[in-house]
């Protein structure tokens, strides 16, 4: 497993990401994407594993609160 500073060897399936996010986007259109998609990933990679974790933004969820508690 990569540690925080490493970056990933392994290139994301963007049509996969795509489905799951249940992004109307055509298939032709995800292939034209996807090279660049790649480019900006290996681009940006080494980038955002030097962000220190106390300045990267965390992403939080919640759940609302109850009325009446």
């Amino acid at each position: 497993m990569a540690g925080p500073m490493e970056t990933r060897n392994t290139k994301r399936d963007w049509k996969q990401i795509a489905h799951g996010l249940a992004l109307d986007i055509p298939e032709s259109d995800l292939e034209n994407l996807t090279p660049a998609l790649n480019a900006m990933d290996a681009a940006f990679a080494p980038l955002a594993a030097n962000i220190p974790h106390e300045v990267e933004p965390a992403i939080t969820f919640g759940w609302p609160a109850e009325e009446g508690a």
